[in-house]
């Protein structure tokens, strides 16, 4: 069994990221401008924006069950597919922050769910999802390799996972904040690496799965659709682990040193924020390059 173990490393970098996140929702929800084009566009009731393949009719219900995952609050995705109503679930670990940036901000978004993806499993039921969603998520998180497995224990057989995200963003944004991992194609293989590992998704899911990827525009496509329940394992008993985890993300929290640095953080973050607004965005990639 291979064990995709979550150090604390991994969480102190992680962590790092947080005020980066919140600092930026809640500077984006400030904008009247941006208010009013994510509540015009939920009640448009557009379709999930992401090219997907075909499914059924006869299944797109509101029973067709849906996880938009590290959803942000960007909400891109309405609760329709093909024009049909679906059970639609906005799914991230900040929700918490979220919900209160929307609270506070006084407009009215549908409220995001608590989980962690390299815990789904934890948080719903097995076997009772259709379709996963993880648009430029997956690869913010402290192991994305078991947020594919655990997204697998959630789908039906002949559920998908579809994947979509920036080209090696760990190493465009030199690995700051929530930015420790890479996703990419390589020799034909949807591959996820860092300065420490790299892992053949194709390979690793051959058993249970078939794994369809592309590049568009320096993008990674994937659309992982599962066969059997014959998944590759992780730990045998994830809940204790995850317990020790959010304990260990609580003492940090409840450090006054760490508080200040994340409090710091969030009024830098919110300053950047504003004036990056306000900066073409060739200019930024310049900057990017430079600081790298």
């Amino acid at each position: 069994m291979t064990d995709y173990n979550i150090g604390h490393q991994q969480i102190d970098r992680w962590i790092d990221g947080v005020s980066y996140e919140v600092a930026f929702w809640s500077s984006y929800l400030a904008s009247d401008q941006h208010k009013t084009q994510i509540l015009s566009h939920l009640s448009s009731k557009e379709d999930i924006q992401q090219p997907l393949g075909e499914f059924d009719p006869a299944v797109l219900n509101e029973d067709f069950k849906v996880l938009d995952v590290g959803c942000g609050m960007a909400y891109h995705n309405c609760p329709y597919i093909n024009g049909h109503k679906i059970d639609l679930h906005y799914v991230d670990p900040l929700a918490f922050f979220y919900n209160d940036i929307a609270n506070a901000r006084g407009v009215a978004l549908p409220k995001i769910e608590f989980a962690m993806v390299e815990y789904l499993s934890s948080f719903y039921e097995k076997g009772s999802v259709s379709l996963v969603l993880i648009q430029n998520a997956l690869d913010h998180c402290f192991q994305p390799v078991r947020g594919i497995l655990e997204s697998m224990k959630l789908l039906k057989t002949g559920g998908t996972l579809y994947l979509f995200h920036h080209k090696n963003e760990a190493e465009h944004e030199n690995y700051i904040g929530f930015h420790q991992y890479n996703i990419d194609l390589k020799d034909g293989a949807l591959t996820i690496w860092n300065r420490e590992a790299s892992y053949n998704i194709n390979e690793l899911l051959a058993g249970c799965a078939h794994v369809e990827v592309e590049e568009i525009n320096d993008h990674i496509r994937a659309r992982i659709i599962k066969d059997n329940d014959d998944i590759p394992a992780t730990q045998s008993d994830d809940i204790p682990v995850l317990a020790e985890q959010i304990m260990y993300c609580i003492s940090h929290l409840m450090d006054t040193s760490y508080t200040g640095k994340i409090q710091k953080n969030a009024r830098r973050q919110k300053l950047l924020h504003a004036v990056a607004s306000k900066v073409p965005s060739g200019l930024k990639e310049k900057i990017k390059a430079m600081k790298k």
